[in-house]
Formats: structure tokens, sequence, C-alpha cells
């Protein structure tokens, strides 16, 4: 379905928002939902209409894509790659990237 020019709006807010916070792991909904200037149900609901996701999945999403184009394109080792994709524990970090990739981020780094 085609998005409103509203949505379409929107959705750029919100993915630009996650790209210049990508690397912080203390951002949170609250920081979402004021740079959208909406409430934080407000962002839910939104969020969940247009992508049928939260807004926590949405960054999540985006912090494991940049975790794959590190971990295949420079010489970081899992650590340093969670901490710079905004994950404040690697070993968190490993058990999400895991769940959503089928793979631990070494074994996706030796492919």
């Amino acid at each position: 379905p085609q998005m409103s020019e509203k949505d379409d709006r929107f959705m750029r807010c919100i993915m630009s928002f996650i790209e210049e916070h990508l690397t912080e792991s203390d951002i949170n909904i609250g920081d979402m939902a004021e740079a959208a200037a909406t409430s934080r149900s407000g962002l839910n609901r939104k969020l969940k209409s247009i992508l049928g996701v939260t807004p926590i999945d949405l960054l999540r999403e985006a912090r494991i894509k940049r975790a794959c184009q590190l971990l295949e394109n420079s010489g970081l080792n899992v650590s340093e790659v969670a901490y710079q994709c905004g994950f404040a524990d690697p070993k968190y970090f490993s058990r999400c990237f895991k769940q959503t990739m089928g793979v631990s981020p070494t074994q996706y780094k030796r492919k």
C-alpha cells in the first residue's frame, strides 16, 4: 500500500533520527517520539500501523543491519561492533544478533 505524504514525512523523520543516533546506547523511545513531535504511545501506534513493528524493534533492526555492514567490511571485533552500533553490552548484542540473523556475530563475520 502507498504511504500518505504525511506518513512518508513521519518515516523520514524517524529514520533520520535513528541514523543520527544509532551509535548512542542511551537513546530511547521518548527521544524518538520527541524527534517526531508525538507522544510515545502515538509513535508506537503510528509505527505499528505503517510498518507493523514497535519503535524498539525498528531501532534494533537498524542496529543489526549496521552491525552486519561492520562485520563484513571492517576489521573490528564483535565487541567493538556492538559498541559502534549502540549496544551497551556485547553479550546482549550477540543474543539479539543471533535471534535476528540465525547465526552468531562471530559466525557471520567468518562467512
